[in-house]
């Protein structure tokens, strides 16, 4: 008993020393349209009430609440205006720090989320823009985001994220691989309420594979053995039918490629070259969506040894 009232002597004190109350912790806007807070872990004062300063950020209204509970109903208050709220902690009628938050009034939980409207469109061969729309704007959208999830023809899961606006750029998808898309509307006011999901079903069109790139090169005196890197398959699934070799008015060569999802670089070898002669070579890799950009090189072949003669 005496060890308790010596504990409850020193929380006095220990208040009392420090003047004020600390300032409370954890705004939670709910989706009912109440805001709750909860007192500092650490308070050692005991809290009689709580002084709320409420502010509009979009008209000169305010009002000024003393409340008892660590939490206040707003539901007088218009959905999705947006206001500044200060709370202070009492004890003993000396005010506590404040803590200040701005948030809107959320829309009510029983708000319709199903959009209206969800379409996407190829703005570049590899990048689709979405929009959508809600189908009722009675309440308007101040505390909804809208998830996005995209899954490819794998269902790999490749995002899943959450938007401010109606819009969504997906960049660097595949051609030929279908993906689906999914957006919903999600009030964020805690718990946070999901509406219904719209889906779209969607193949990138097949596309030319980017220039190859020129990974080695040996040059002898009557051959050249060139190995070159395509594009790899996760960001250009069209499956690699050839390789194609325009040595001008040398030759002109198909080389068929085993299109694998590793990709292994690809070796060439070029034979009854004349010795010590500059050939200039443009190379392209065929696909499903035609031929890509050729690389371009020049290459010297060495002078035949005599020996070799």
């Amino acid at each position: 008993m005496i060890a308790m009232l010596n504990s409850l002597m020193e929380a006095s004190l220990k208040c009392i020393s420090f003047l004020v109350p600390s300032a409370v912790d954890n705004f939670v806007m709910h989706a009912n349209a109440n805001l709750t807070w909860e007192t500092h872990p650490d308070e050692t004062c005991e809290i009689d009430s709580y002084w709320l300063d409420l502010k509009s950020l979009s008209s000169k209204d305010q009002h000024h609440f003393a409340v008892k509970e660590n939490y206040i109903h707003l539901t007088f208050l218009a959905i999705c205006d947006e206001w500044e709220v200060v709370v202070r902690a009492l004890s003993n009628n000396t005010y506590g720090y404040e803590r200040r938050t701005v948030t809107h009034i959320p829309l009510p939980p029983n708000a319709d989320l199903a959009l209206g409207y969800f379409n996407g469109t190829l703005v570049d061969p590899r990048i689709l823009l979405l929009h959508w729309q809600l189908r009722n704007h009675t309440h308007g959208d101040c505390t909804l985001r809208y998830r996005v999830t995209v899954t490819n023809e794998d269902d790999s899961l490749i995002r899943d994220n959450y938007e401010n606006g109606y819009f969504a750029l997906l960049n660097d998808l595949s051609p030929c691989v279908s993906y689906s898309i999914g957006v919903r509307a999600v009030n964020i006011a805690h718990p946070t309420i999901e509406g219904p999901l719209s889906t779209m079903e969607i193949e990138i069109p097949p596309q030319p594979q980017a220039a190859p790139l020129l990974k080695e090169v040996t040059a002898g005196a009557t051959s050249i053995r060139i190995v070159w890197e395509v594009e790899g398959y996760y960001s250009q699934r069209c499956p690699v039918r050839s390789l194609h070799v325009d040595g001008g008015s040398h030759f002109n060569i198909e080389i068929p490629v085993n299109s694998t999802t590793e990709r292994p670089p690809v070796e060439m070898e070029l034979k009854g070259l004349k010795p010590n002669s500059m050939y200039f070579l443009k190379v392209s890799v065929e696909n499903m969506g035609g031929l890509s950009p050729p690389a371009q090189i020049a290459v010297q072949t060495l002078e035949l040894e005599p020996s070799s003669g």
